[in-house]
């Protein structure tokens, strides 16, 4: 029946059902199309951040989807390609980001736009990370993912700019909040396996600005103690692009046809 909803409407259950998830809420998925959103967002304006925002929606579907499938059925070797052709796509969601977009705090204010598209996305990469390094006998063996220093200082400089969202805009909206605290919970669970001391120094700059999780701010305060901490003071710019083009040659070797189109074509939208 839910197909006989408007596309608007049902489109936008689908996403927030996919974002409430992804910070942890317990809300059941719908049963909707995973191919949904894509081909909703080929009806908006690409200039937009409409579009965009359904585009990073989709990654945000597609993850939880694999997540609840390989919880619900186990390692399944067959699916190592929609996890692959996943990860690539995030890999390079931003290049089709219009320059109005782009997150460049380092070198000037970025929009409010800006910085809402990309901790979502920041979000979803670190899930995907997060779900594979804890599954190394399987997901991380699969897919050739180790917790080494090269990975664990890409997660750091994603982890980073989540935690440095300015305040007001957590206050105008809460999902940028649970977002934090989805991140917090990550960094947790990765210095608890890997023990490498950058996690500690980046779980310092998370605060709990609004008073939402303060069982996990103390959580938090319990894990670091009270310092101090190093944090090795890597450029997140050259660690984000280096890794970035490292991985995804790995990516297109084992998998050429990711180099070719990875968008799923125009096709008539549910009734």
């Amino acid at each position: 029946m839910a197909q006989d909803l408007p596309a608007p409407i049902l489109a936008g259950a689908l996403v927030a059902n996919t974002w409430l998830r992804l910070v942890d809420s317990s809300l059941e998925p719908l049963e909707i199309s995973e191919n949904y959103l894509m081909i909703f967002a080929e009806s908006v304006d690409n200039s937009t951040f409409a579009h965009h925002y359904l585009r990073i929606s989709d990654l945000g579907l597609r993850l939880d989807r694999l997540r609840v499938a390989e919880e619900r059925d186990g390692f399944e070797p067959d699916a190592k390609p929609l996890w692959c052709r996943l990860e690539y796509e995030c890999l390079f969601w931003a290049v089709q980001l219009p320059t109005s977009l782009l997150d460049l705090r380092d070198e000037m204010p970025a929009r409010p736009e800006a910085i809402t598209i990309h901790s979502l996305h920041n979000l979803v990469v670190l899930k995907f990370y997060a779900t594979v390094l804890s599954r190394q006998d399987t997901l991380g063996t699969m897919l050739a993912l180790r917790p080494v220093p090269g990975v664990l200082h890409y997660i750091c400089s994603l982890v980073r700019s989540v935690f440095i969202c300015p305040r007001e805009m957590l206050i105008h909206w809460s999902l940028l909040s649970d977002i934090q605290a989805a991140t917090a919970r990550i960094v947790l669970q990765l210095w608890r396996q890997t023990q490498f001391e950058n996690f500690q120094g980046l779980l310092n700059l998370w605060d709990d600005a609004l008073g939402r999780y303060p069982e996990l701010a103390q959580e938090v305060r319990d894990e670091i103690g009270p310092g101090p901490w190093n944090i090795d003071q890597t450029d997140g710019y050259s660690v984000f692009w280096t890794f970035r083009d490292l991985r995804s040659l790995h990516l297109q070797d084992a998998f050429p046809q990711l180099a070719e189109a990875t968008m799923p074509s125009p096709n008539t939208l549910i009734d």
